[in-house]
């Protein structure tokens, strides 16, 4: 069975009194739905629009009226959800267009991070790393240590926001540096909750290092490098050990594996890794800095080597 729906047909009067109803005037003698109708706006402006815009529409006005509408609506549309986020302890630090455009939020972690205010409300007002329940943002500061203590770390430094650097101490007692953000990872990264030397697969030589190092109870740190020391490409050259005395550079060790000897790797690569081998060379000469090189054929010789300069 087929349902019709009659249209409504409105005459004259319904039309003038809708039309005062919001206190414009109809000019117009008479009313056809295919014509225009000429009103007066309430604030004197002459109008034409027909009937059906004008009631179901949003054209109940002039266009200059119009628009200060929608800047006024616009206004008050901005300073509610600037309301709406201050009570779930978030704030807007962008422009706002409109719901499904993104926008800049700051978290109440103090993250800042870009979604739209549609997916905000979704994800109840918080950050990715706050809202896969890692953190209670009313106890931040307890929730990042007991976090990171969870990962057998330990923080050494005051807790700013997820992007600020932390000092942390590995479980193998190496000290590094990363953000809370880095730390807990999600979506594509993986979480930092290790030192370099734990993170990477090490070596037999570099475990050797490693190990001795931190019987001794020697400060160093690992994959040390110098602004000012980079190869001829830009990037920046890293010697495998930097060993510290009262908190200053004392020397720098690198192992010098086979393939800084042999085209292991290829000719180009060997004729790379030479040249940046010569240029940490010329570095630590030019600097006065101490430098000890252990070829792969010293190995077996290592602690020997160690307990020798250290």
């Amino acid at each position: 069975e087929r349902l019709f729906m009659n249209k409504i047909k409105f005459d004259y009067e319904y039309v003038k009194n809708f039309v005062n109803e919001y206190n414009c005037v109809l000019l117009s003698s008479e009313y056809n739905p295919k014509d225009k109708l000429k009103i007066q706006c309430s604030c004197g402006e002459i109008f034409y629009t027909k009937f059906s815009n004008f009631k179901h529409g949003s054209q109940k006005q002039c266009v200059n009226c119009g628009k200060n509408k929608n800047i006024n609506n616009r206004k008050r549309d901005i300073e509610e959800i600037h309301l709406e986020l201050k009570n779930n302890n978030c704030e807007l630090i962008g422009e706002y267009i409109n719901s499904s455009k993104r926008v800049k939020i700051k978290c109440s972690c103090g993250e800042i991070f870009s979604t739209t205010l549609s997916n905000l409300r979704q994800k109840n007002y918080k950050c990715n790393i706050c809202n896969l329940g890692r953190l209670d943002c009313k106890n931040l500061k307890e929730d990042v240590i007991k976090y990171i203590e969870q990962n057998n770390c330990k923080l050494l430094s005051d807790y700013e926001n997820n992007r600020s650097k932390l000092k942390l101490q590995c479980e193998c007692g190496k000290i590094f540096y990363t953000s809370f953000k880095t730390f807990c990872g999600g979506g594509n990264v993986v979480p930092k909750t290790r030192c370099n030397i734990c993170t990477k697969r090490m070596s037999y030589a570099e475990k050797i290092v490693n190990d001795f190092l931190l019987k001794k109870d020697i400060n160093f740190c690992s994959e040390y490098s110098f602004s000012d020391l980079k190869s001829e490409k830009g990037g920046r050259l890293r010697f495998d050990y930097a060993i510290f005395k009262d908190k200053i550079l004392d020397l720098l060790i690198e192992l010098d594996g086979e393939y800084h000897y042999k085209p292991i790797l290829g000719q180009l690569n060997l004729e790379i890794q030479q040249k940046n081998d010569f240029l940490k060379d010329e570095y630590c000469r030019k600097e006065n800095i101490k430098l000890i090189r252990i070829p792969y054929w010293e190995f077996k010789n290592i602690e020997n080597i160690l307990n020798t300069i250290l």
